[in-house]
């Protein structure tokens, strides 16, 4: 038995196959992982990544291709090294990103009118209609958290949640390595 969060034991079990045998074990002991908040903004995000993913599994868009679809929406022209910067994507990560909406035709670069060794990027009229759907399941996916959490809840956790963000050490450079 562990002790599970809030102290209390935990007799979860998982399986296992040993020797071609179907047994089950205890759960491994997390200590106070629990009740660590890194940890649990981790687990959190990681729920809600689930959610996220099996609801835009049908139009195949990960998290990190729906922030950069939204940038672009909402400022037309944008330039590339702008939405890096936005949402936090290192360069080599975005470039990689973009190639992969444009493959797909939601995405067009287009020259600089300013600057030609810049691009701006802009919805194709099919990625217009596109970015239409997925703001529609997210903000299906939105109620359904809201719903779970309850409004109010809701609203205090990201204001929470924005706090610890501009407090964080460094928080003008927390791009990430990953997607």
């Amino acid at each position: 038995m562990r002790r599970a969060a809030g102290g209390r034991k935990s007799a979860e079990t998982a399986p296992s196959v040993e020797n071609g045998n179907l047994n089950t074990i205890e759960t491994v002991d997390v200590g106070p992982l629990p009740t660590i908040l890194g940890y649990a903004l981790r687990r959190a995000q990681l729920a809600v990544f689930k959610e996220f993913q099996a609801r835009f599994e049908a139009i195949n868009i990960r998290p990190s291709q729906f922030g950069i679809l939204t940038v672009i929406a909402r400022n037309p022209g944008i330039k590339q090294t702008q939405v890096s910067e936005a949402l936090y994507i290192k360069r080599a990560n975005l470039v990689r990103l973009l190639d992969e909406l444009e493959a797909r035709d939601l995405i067009r670069r287009d020259a600089s009118v300013h600057d030609r060794r810049s691009h701006s990027l802009n919805l194709t009229a099919y990625g217009t209609l596109f970015v239409a759907q997925m703001e529609e399941i997210h903000r299906q996916l939105e109620d359904h958290l809201a719903d779970l959490l309850g409004k109010e809840a809701k609203a205090s956790l990201l204001k929470m949640l924005h706090l610890l963000i501009a407090s964080a050490p460094g928080a003008d450079d927390l791009a990430a390595d990953y997607d």
